[in-house]
């Protein structure tokens, strides 16, 4: 059976420490709550957390004032965040090294790679750009309406919500949660 070890501390270098001690008993994994009464570092609480080896966060996304308010903006920006730790978690990927080596033999000097076989098969998924972070200079991010990571991340909920179709449930599954509902509240009432 795996063995969870609950690694939170008040400070990063105190998680890490929890995190790195855990291993030598034979834990399996670690819980780790992000140390939020901490004001976060120049890279930011989830950082930490990567480099403390967590591999399952529990109440990051949205949560402000330790996690007595939440922000739907903020969750949007913190589940972008967490897209790229994991990337960044997961490590480099040379399953494909060969495959590159031979589109730099393909290429002739002179020439690019991005007409490339290699180029166009990987060229969606090599790269990750948020879609929350402005990488704009200042004049473009001012011309195109100067919206900030918040206005950025409540656009995004908004559209995501819009977009938010519900999935259809198999009609006799409904009529039969339907029946149990009616059944329960006439034994409860009763």
């Amino acid at each position: 059976m795996p063995t969870i070890a609950q690694t939170t501390a008040l400070s990063t270098a105190d998680c890490i420490g929890k995190t790195r001690a855990a291993e030598d008993p034979g834990v399996s994994a670690v819980m780790v709550l992000p140390p939020f009464l901490e004001a976060p570092g120049e890279q930011g609480i989830m950082y930490g957390v990567l480099m403390a080896g967590a591999n399952f966060v529990v109440s990051t996304a949205g949560y402000m004032e330790g996690a007595m308010a939440q922000s739907y903006a903020k969750y949007a920006i913190d589940i972008e965040q967490m897209e790229l730790f994991y990337r960044l978690g997961r490590g480099p990927d040379f399953s494909g090294l060969d495959d590159a080596v031979e589109a730099i033999d393909e290429v002739e000097i002179g020439n690019h790679y991005l007409g490339s076989a290699h180029t166009l098969a990987n060229v969606e998924t090599a790269f990750s750009m948020p879609s929350l972070m402005d990488h704009n200079n200042y004049e473009q991010w001012s011309a195109e309406g100067g919206m900030d990571a918040i206005a950025r991340g409540i656009a995004k909920v908004r559209k995501m919500l819009s977009d938010y179709e519900e999935p259809r449930l198999d009609e006799a599954i409904e009529e039969a949660l339907m029946d149990f509902i009616a059944r329960r509240e006439r034994e409860i009432d009763g």
